[in-house]
């Protein structure tokens, strides 16, 4: 769908542009995982509310997508972010993830969301605590 790469390269940019390439492409892997539960397109994944922190109108969350806003077309982070999600996408790499629907960080570990109960912990990438069968 139009956009969906710019969407998504810039959501991965808002969660992960302080990480390596490996947790870059978990969080791209868990848009798409989201597929047909979350949307229909990677676009509306992304923009379902409140969940791509990022996109939310919490001026906290929203400075990550602000600076993206202003990264140099050149930046090696956004280039990336735009390449963990073409290998998510085309699955030319595995999913770290294992299959993940959800994550948080670990700063949130002693007051993880309410999400997070029941659900099963896949795996920790960086600083994001991955999640599936998130009900």
């Amino acid at each position: 769908m139009a956009f969906d790469r710019e969407i998504a390269t810039i959501t991965i940019y808002s969660e992960a542009s302080g990480e390596d390439h490996t947790t870059r492409l978990g969080v791209a892997y868990t848009i798409l995982n989201r597929l047909g539960r979350f949307g229909s397109t990677v676009s509306e994944v992304c923009l379902k509310r409140l969940q791509f922190s990022g996109w939310n109108a919490d001026p906290l969350d929203n400075a990550n997508l602000l600076r993206a806003a202003r990264c140099p077309d050149d930046d090696e982070a956004m280039r990336d972010c735009g390449i963990a999600f073409d290998q998510a996408k085309y699955q030319s790499v595995p999913d770290p993830t294992h299959s993940a629907t959800h994550y948080y960080d670990v700063s949130m570990a002693n007051n993880p969301p309410s999400w997070a109960l029941g659900a099963i912990r896949t795996v920790q990438l960086g600083r994001l605590i991955f999640f599936r069968g998130v009900r």
